[in-house]
């Protein structure tokens, strides 16, 4: 009984740090795509 609730806590926390690492992997991507526009926009800045 007990050992079922440490193994039913253990995967509740894994499914929660599973959605914690998607949302830092979507706000990574979201930032690498900020750099590369912001670096786009630099360059195209500098052309004028």
């Amino acid at each position: 009984m007990e050992t079922e609730r440490a193994i039913n806590n253990l995967e509740e926390l894994v499914a929660r740090l599973q959605g914690d690492i998607r949302s830092l992997e979507y706000k990574v991507q979201q930032l690498e795509y900020y750099k590369a526009d912001e670096k786009h926009s630099h360059s195209e800045y500098e052309r004028r």
